[in-house]
């Protein structure tokens, strides 16, 4: 017995008509007239008199209806408890350390502006571990710097990033733009070795003939606000992304320049398990971040 041919007994029974049940149901009246007659198949009773103006429940298709109301309301609870639970659930979504730093925690507060009862938690953790977390279901959503490296993620393109070089203000006066050749005759601060962002400045450097091991590499650093420190105060010259510098560049503490004859770009990627039944508040977030990126 399915709940569908329960909830045609019970329409019909409410309406003492087959044609008016059938309309309330979009349905056609064989079709209605069919589930009720499996029901009364299943239970070897027969649940309506038939007259002239319509039907009447019998004796057994009153007990029939008074548990089938009943089935109907267990459902509907059933449904309510899931869905609360469904919008109540906490979505975990990991970063690589640019975009959680700096892009994310805008578009988190927007998303709950218009989604309030979602709980939300942020964890910032280097692109290899991010990506190895949500494989293991740790999190589950990552946005991370550079291409997909594991099998039986999903990733989705997301806006990718513009690179620049990035100096102290004093640095290059009256210029904005810095050729390759500049740029091999200077110090550079670097981003870690693995990092999504060392990945994508070497694929961009490569492109016109730049190895980035050559580069006078003065140090690797594993934070972005190290590297803007240490740029800050004269020590070398950084590739970063723009959106990392461009609070910094309107207050007058780093310069930004173009790197002439090259546009360098970091992609970024929303990753999730290909597998994985997402909860709707997970569900919800990701439609969010697909339609709107980051701030």
């Amino acid at each position: 017995m399915q709940l569908e041919q329960l909830s045609a007994f019970v329409t019909v029974a409410k309406v003492r008509n087959f044609s008016k049940a059938a309309k309330l149901l979009h349905l056609s009246q064989p079709a209605v007239s069919a589930q009720v007659a499996s029901v009364e198949r299943r239970l070897g009773v027969r649940l309506f008199d038939r007259h002239s103006h319509g039907v009447e429940l019998t004796r057994a298709g009153l007990v029939v209806f008074d548990y089938a109301e009943k089935i109907g309301d267990l459902v509907k609870s059933m449904e309510r408890e899931v869905n609360a639970l469904e919008a109540d659930s906490e979505v975990v979504i990991g970063a690589s350390p640019t975009v959680g730093n700096y892009a994310l925690p805008c578009t988190l507060w927007a998303f709950k502006q218009k989604h309030p009862q979602c709980a939300l938690r942020l964890e910032i953790e280097p692109t290899q571990a991010v990506q190895k977390k949500v494989l293991e279901n740790a999190l589950d959503l990552g946005v991370i710097e550079g291409p997909v490296e594991i099998a039986g993620l999903k990733a989705v393109p997301m806006q990718a990033e513009r690179l620049v070089a990035v100096t102290a203000p004093g640095t290059w006066p009256g210029r904005e733009s810095v050729s390759p050749g500049e740029l091999a005759g200077q110090g550079i601060l670097a981003p870690e070795r693995g990092s999504g962002l060392r990945e994508a400045i070497e694929g961009c450097l490569s492109l016109v003939g730049i190895e980035f091991a050559k580069l006078p590499v003065m140090a690797e650093m594993g934070t972005t606000d190290a590297i803007k420190s240490a740029v800050e105060s004269g020590f070398g010259l950084a590739i970063l992304p723009v959106l990392a510098v461009q609070r910094d560049v309107r207050r007058g503490l780093l310069k930004a320049l173009s790197i002439e004859g090259l546009d360098m770009k970091m992609d970024i990627h929303l990753i999730y398990r290909e597998d994985k039944q997402h909860s709707r508040s997970v569900r919800q977030f990701m439609n969010f971040l697909s339609r709107s990126a980051y701030c």
